[in-house]
Order: structure tokens, then sequence, then C-alpha cells
């Protein structure tokens, strides 16, 4: 048996969070620090997921900083 995983372009994936088969994070979509992602869900495009299992907190468009969503950048291409 096989499953996918589905991540456009520009979602942000929180620190030590989970994500399940069957999902997809459309663009600009983003999932909190220790969130978890449950089997056949998708974050809409532009919003904000927390918690565990994930649910919705408020949309891109009108962000502001919450505790669960980090703000750090981390560069995995350097060596």
């Amino acid at each position: 048996k096989t499953s996918q995983i589905l991540i456009d372009d520009s979602c942000n994936i929180g620190i030590s969070a989970t994500i399940l088969y069957d999902t997809k994070m459309e663009s600009h979509s983003s999932l909190g620090d220790k969130s978890l992602l449950m089997k056949g869900e998708t974050l809409s495009r532009d919003t904000q997921w927390l918690g565990s299992p994930a649910q919705y907190y408020q949309p891109i468009s009108t962000y502001e900083p919450v505790a669960g969503i980090s703000e750090e950048i981390i560069d995995v291409t350097s060596s």
C-alpha cells in the first residue's frame, strides 16, 4: 500500500511537527511547532494551523506571531 504527502510552495512546518499520510499542505500554509496533521487532512492556502491534532488558527493575511509558530529560518542547504 502506498500513499502521499503533498507539500506545495512556501509552506512552513514547525519544529517537531508530525505529518501523517494522505495529507496536503496548500501553498503558504503553516503547521505550528509540535502540531499533528492527521491522515486525510488538507491545510488550505494561506492559513495557520496549531495543535495536536492541528486546528485552524487564522489566515496568513492577518498573521500575528503566536506561541507554537516558529519565526526562525533554518538553512538546510549549507554544510
